[in-house]
Order: C-alpha cells, then structure tokens, then sequence
C-alpha cells in the first residue's frame, strides 16, 4: 500500500525576546560600550504530519528562534534551532526513509533562512540523557534507547553535507572552531534557553577579567558540546534524541537531535 503524502505546517509563530544575564549586564567591557539587556526574536514551531490509520499523526518537530537584522550583536542575523525531536509512526515506501525527511525539512529550512537574509544557524547537539524527554513525552518504551553522541553528531554532519552540496551552506563545525580567535566573551551568540546562555556567565565569574573572559568562557566549549556550522549559517540547538531525529536510537533508521553550528551566507 502507498504511504501517504507528508504535510508540513507550522503551528506557531510569535514575537519575543531573550532577556540578558545579569553578570554579563553588570560586567565592564573593555570597548567600552554596554552589554545588549534584551535579544528580540521570532519563536516558531515547524511541524510533520501524515495520516496513519485515517488519522492525522504528528511525528516530528521543531521549535527556533529567529533573531533578525534588528537583533544586536553578537545575535545578528541567526538562527537557533532550539529543539528537534521526533517519533517513529511515519510511513514510507519503501520504508526506512525517516531519515530522508527529516534532512529534507532541515535542509529546506536552512535555505529558507539564507534567502531572508540569516547567515547562521546554531544547532545543539547533545542527546537526552535516559530518561529525559524534549517535546514527545510517553514515548514507548522502545524508543527510549538514547542516541550515542558521535551518533547524533555524524547524522547532523550527513544532513549539512547535503546542504552543502546543495548550495546552501558555507560551512560547518564546532563552537570551540568557529570562536577560537574571539578577543571577548561577549562576541558569543546566546540564545534563550540555551546552555550557553548559563555556561558563559558562569565560567566569567571565575575569570580575572582578562580578555574580557573570552578563556574561560571557551574553556567550556569542550564540554558544552556546540558544534559551529555553515558559513553564511551556523547550527546550535537541543538534541532530543531519541527517534530519528531526536536522540533516541531506536531502529536502525534512528536520527538524531542536538548542536551544530554553521553558516549560510556569502562571505
């Protein structure tokens, strides 16, 4: 029997703003200027429907932040996916296709943003721990299993290899990559509710005021687990990971779901 078509929709779209943390308002910067107390954005909720049984079933999500060209730095023009998570009810044929559809919605939404002008896109790669539970909650037991993170790592990295090849994206890789030569800790994007938005200040209230706390606050990016991306477009966000494109590894189609971070645009 032929599956059927796959609707995308999305469910959400409003206006808000990621408030900055209190040690990184109160510290003095060595240019001078004053740190950012708010980062506005555009909060969405982008889902994959089919119908299964006659019924229509939501088997994959994503939330993102869109922080535009009014945004101040460091936030400028990105892209955060905040979470991505799935569950294995779609249907395919031939089957073992879950995969193919998650990239093609990412990849999609990655050309999305270049051509409105984003030039990076930040994706957090870092599987749930056992137990833990993203947007699908009561999943079945077995899609529970969580994903390895070199796991989710790898089918990220397919997925920008794609867009890559597509055009698309510039660039891909690690935080700790892409910040290396940073000559200050506020030059790092943060973005509400993520790890990086309590790791940084954290880390700076340890530090000597160096370089305005640009060693400690890269000292974490080891440990983190942010991953830089495309040029044009980086990728950070929360990995789910547990079906597909969450985290969880489940099947032998499993994806993934966590941090990357690369760039979209022209140089």
């Amino acid at each position: 029997m032929r599956a059927q078509p796959v609707a995308v929709r999305m469910l959400s779209s409003v206006e808000s703003s990621s408030q900055a943390q209190q040690q990184m308002l109160e510290r003095r910067w060595s240019c001078g200027e004053a740190y950012p107390s708010e980062f506005p954005y555009r909060s969405r909720a982008v889902m994959l429907f089919q119908k299964v049984g006659g019924l229509e079933v939501n088997f994959f999500t994503m939330y993102t932040q869109e922080y535009g060209a009014a945004c101040p730095q460091p936030n400028t023009r990105r892209v955060y996916i905040s979470y991505v998570d799935s569950v294995k009810y779609f249907e395919s044929s031939p089957p073992g296709h879950r995969s193919t559809v998650y990239r093609a919605l990412l990849c999609a939404y990655t050309r999305i943003c270049r051509a409105r002008g984003f030039t990076h896109i930040h994706i957090w790669v870092e599987p749930p721990r056992a137990g833990d539970e993203y947007i699908f909650h009561a999943r079945p037991p077995e899609q529970r299993k969580p994903m390895k993170r070199e796991k989710l790592r790898a089918w990220y990295c397919k997925m920008l290899e794609k867009s890559k090849l597509e055009g698309t994206t510039l660039r891909y890789g690690s935080m700790l990559e892409e910040f290396r030569g940073i000559s200050s800790a506020r030059e790092i994007p943060m973005f509400n509710g993520d790890q990086w938005e309590l790791t940084v200040p954290a880390l700076m209230q340890d530090d000597d005021g160096a370089a305005d706390g640009a060693g400690h606050a890269l000292a974490g990016a080891g440990t983190c687990g942010h991953a830089a991306g495309c040029h044009g477009a980086h990728a950070a966000g929360h990995a789910a990971g547990h079906d597909g494109a969450a985290g969880h590894d489940g099947a032998a189609d499993a994806e993934p779901k966590g941090s990357e971070e690369r760039r979209v645009g022209k140089e």
